[in-house]
């Protein structure tokens, strides 16, 4: 009985060191890490706009002539695809934050920052936000991009909405990941 008593003491002992992570020591003078960029809510408002350059093309989806583009974190780009060889560049819907697209009946459902947005097209170039889906916990964009850990410059909601991370150059960061 006193050996399993010992050998689960010691296996307990043994697994815990396994699950310690080191506390960072914050640097006193510049370092490499991620910093928030920022906009004000009237700069992340889902809208259509004049057709933009394409920056980092995503999905691509065909609803009935139209083509349809997705730029991640900026939006997606909408074609005239009557003549599939010779697509006409119609619109950009701004959706900031976005990764992923999906259609289905005529509405885009789109990620917008940590929100789940749905987008009535069948009147196009009409578009209307018709259902929002509000994340309720912190979202990930409140933390850089780096999952092995790294300094970053912390969140101040004063300034805005975070809607990416650029790496930078930081003195005396406060924040590690």
């Amino acid at each position: 009985m006193k050996r399993i008593y010992f050998l689960f003491v010691a296996a307990s002992l043994g697994l815990s060191a396994c699950f310690t992570d080191p506390v960072p020591v914050f640097p006193v003078e510049e370092v490499q890490g991620f910093k928030p960029v920022y906009a004000e809510e009237t700069d992340i408002e889902v809208k259509l706009m004049s057709p933009q350059a394409m920056r980092y093309p995503g999905k691509i989806y065909v609803l009935e002539d139209y083509l349809f583009i997705n730029d991640l974190n900026y939006g997606v780009h909408v074609y005239d695809n009557s003549n599939p060889y010779l697509p006409r560049k119609l619109g950009f819907i701004q959706i900031i934050g976005n990764q992923d697209i999906a259609i289905r009946n005529g509405v885009m459902y789109a990620d917008y920052l940590e929100n789940l947005i749905a987008i009535d097209l069948r009147s196009y170039p009409e578009i209307s936000v018709t259902e929002r889906i509000l994340n309720d916990r912190e979202g990930v964009s409140n933390y850089p991009p780096n999952s092995e850990g790294g300094y970053f410059e912390c969140v101040d909601p004063s300034r805005g909405t975070v809607i990416g991370w650029v790496r930078a150059t930081l003195y005396q960061p406060n924040c590690y990941r």
